[in-house]
């Protein structure tokens, strides 16, 4: 037998996923009774009459008592052993001596019987996942196979068989001769029986290796068995895989068309959506969902929260919120902490914390909800109380690394940067990992220890409020061979660029990050006040830092103290000074709305700097630009 790979996990399952090629169960009648098969095979005039004179004398036909019993056990089989015992008796009855017609009856008697037992055995053997087959299975594949070939030589006219063949040839190692061979077979002796056909078809197009003859098998297939679902589905299936979602909603359509009450259609439709983040059109699938499927609105209720959440229309998520705590009491707390996280994105720190108090009674040993209180009360600037609800989550769950961070974040924000690295460190040390990468074995190590990354980072981000960018560059290169694309690392090392004044590389950071993030308002109010206030001339750009600042703006829907500041920097580069005055202005009116004390002085300075006409300038904080730029 040739052994093939060509049967993943995937095809496996769908293969199997078809309905039995017979459907004949021991327990049923096969449709083609014993009299229906005599009808049809002995229509022969002489026949018939050869037959009437073999019963006259049992010396000519010796075998034909057992014939006779054959026929009778036939009529009421019970059960595989049954069926055993009918091919038995037909055997022997031929092999003691028939003639005429009665050895033509035996003969399709024996077929017949065979067909089913093989249909039978290999019903039963489809019906189970490949890894939970039993043991021996192939002895069992191996006879119903041979059934199947013996009622097809007596009869060539027999799709389910042959479809049965393919089938079974699937299952492991699989013989891609014998399914080839089989399905061809199948496809011609089909006829009009269109549920064998199709069948036959989708299985041809699901083992095609070459992707252009998959693509015209289907596209046949689809065309004679009319857009039968099977193989429809299959056609989703590889629109999907070559990210054509559009093509893949339109045949999900005709598929509705065909089983509008399957709202499993729908649920694939939502999926792709949400691929293409497409998030209107996702939100319209469950809304359809949720007139049609109303048992299922707590589920559906918490996706449309999670889209709007990936929308930012945080007001939309926390009312989807709060209509789940009305509609569905039953998981109350995990609603509660879901409204309170999204209420912190948001900043309604005020209105989150009661939310959290509230839950912190009802869940008093969870540490999720201590640690999200805490990362609010650090964000309110109140370190006592966030290094509190740190210290009391770490006692219910002593290694809870998220708790941890928080007190490295509780440090670094008092500018205790000595505690601050040294919590980190210790994190570090915990974990087995250095804190320089080793760029050899990197991959290695993330399957070690998948947080090594994330550690190493930390310090990093540490390092950089402590006036350490040289450390931090350490890190961040070391992390950044191994995974060139990591966001976090780059965001650390472009700002470490611009501490230590290298502002060109910075520049090049910055633009990289943006490759991978084009919407990433952070990153471009970032790019656009290093194009605008940079001292270097070589490196200003004020038409792509107004592009960038404006960008940052309307993605932040202009209500950012920082990046209002970047705008009107922006166009004081340009010279632009009423329109920097009044962005300025803005920025700095924002931050006194917001409470950010600490950033209303230095917005005042540059609002008197664009007063005087004067474009801001950012300074250095560690090294020279001489003696850091890099070209």
């Amino acid at each position: 037998m040739k052994t093939i790979s060509l049967f993943t996990p995937f095809v496996l399952s769908i293969i199997l996923l078809l309905p039995a090629a017979a459907a004949i169960r021991a327990g049923e009648q096969d449709p083609k009774t014993t009299e229906k098969i005599a009808a049809e095979r002995i229509t022969d005039e002489k026949a018939v009459d050869a037959k009437a004179t073999d019963e006259k004398t049992m010396d000519e036909n010796p075998g034909l008592k057992y014939l006779e019993e054959a026929t009778e056990r036939k009529l009421q089989p019970t059960g595989d052993d049954d069926l055993s015992v009918v091919i038995g008796l037909c055997e022997k009855a031929i092999k003691e001596g028939l003639v005429g017609g009665n050895l033509d009856f035996a003969r399709q008697l024996l077929a017949a019987t065979r067909l089913q037992r093989g249909l039978f055995l290999g019903d039963n053997l489809l019906n189970v996942p490949p890894k939970q087959l039993p043991k021996g299975w192939e002895t069992i594949r191996t006879r119903a196979m041979d059934d199947l070939r013996a009622a097809a030589e007596v009869d060539a006219n027999q799709p389910k068989a042959y479809l049965m063949l393919a089938q079974l040839a699937t299952l492991p190692p699989g013989d891609e001769k014998i399914v080839t061979e089989s399905l061809e077979k199948a496809i011609a002796a089909a006829g009009d029986d269109k549920e064998i056909r199709t069948k036959a078809l989708l299985m041809q197009v699901l083992i095609e290796k070459d992707s252009a003859r998959r693509e015209e098998l289907l596209n046949k297939a689809l065309e004679e068995s009319d857009d039968a679902p099977e193989l429809l589905m299959v056609q989703v299936g590889n629109y999907v895989q070559l990210e054509k979602y559009d093509e893949a909603i339109e045949v999900l359509k005709k598929l509705i068309e065909q089983m509008p009450d399957n709202p499993a259609l729908l649920h694939m439709v939502l999926e792709i959506r949400l691929q293409q983040e497409k998030f209107d059109d996702a939100l319209k699938v469950l809304d359809v969902l949720l007139e049609g499927d109303p048992r299922n609105k707590a589920g559906y209720l918490l996706q449309k929260a999670r889209i709007f959440e990936l929308q930012q229309k945080y007001d939309e998520a926390i009312a989807t919120f709060d209509l789940l705590l009305k509609d569905d009491p039953r998981d109350e707390e995990g609603y509660l902490f879901q409204k309170a996280r999204i209420l912190a994105i948001r900043k309604k720190y005020d209105e989150a914390i009661p939310v959290l108090d509230e839950l912190r009674r009802k869940r008093t040993d969870d540490p999720q909800v201590l640690w999200l209180r805490g990362a609010i009360h650090l964000e309110k600037r109140n370190y006592e109380k966030a290094m509190k609800d740190a210290d009391a989550a770490l006692r219910l769950v002593p290694d809870y690394a998220l708790a941890k961070r928080l007190r490295i974040d509780i440090f670094a924000a008092r500018k205790d940067f000595v505690e601050a690295e040294k919590a980190a460190r210790e994190m570090l040390a915990e974990a087995g990992v250095p804190e320089i990468a080793d760029t050899e074995n990197a991959e290695a190590e993330r399957e070690e220890n998948p947080e090594a990354t994330t550690l190493r980072l930390h310090l990093a981000s540490v390092y950089l409020p402590a006036k350490k960018s040289g450390k931090a560059l350490e890190i961040t290169e070391s992390v950044l061979d191994g995974e060139p694309d990591n966001l976090f690392a780059l965001r650390i090392k472009a700002n470490a660029l611009l501490n230590v004044g290298r502002h060109s590389d910075a520049a090049k950071t910055f633009e990289a990050i943006l490759e991978q993030e084009p919407e990433d308002e952070v990153v471009l109010n970032n790019l656009s006040w290093l194009l605008s206030t940079s001292p270097l001339d070589t490196i200003r750009d004020g038409k792509r830092a107004l592009e960038l600042a404006t960008k940052a703006s309307e993605l932040s829907e202009y209500k950012k103290a920082y990046i209002l500041s970047t705008l009107a920097a922006a166009y004081a580069e340009l010279g632009e000074f009423d329109k920097a005055i009044e962005w300025s202005q803005k920025s700095v009116d924002t931050a006194e709305q917001d409470d950010e004390e600490d950033r209303i002085d230095e917005l005042k300075k540059e609002l008197e700097s664009y007063r005087r006409n004067e474009p801001w300038r950012e300074q250095f904080q560690e090294e020279s630009a001489e003696k850091g730029e890099s070209e």
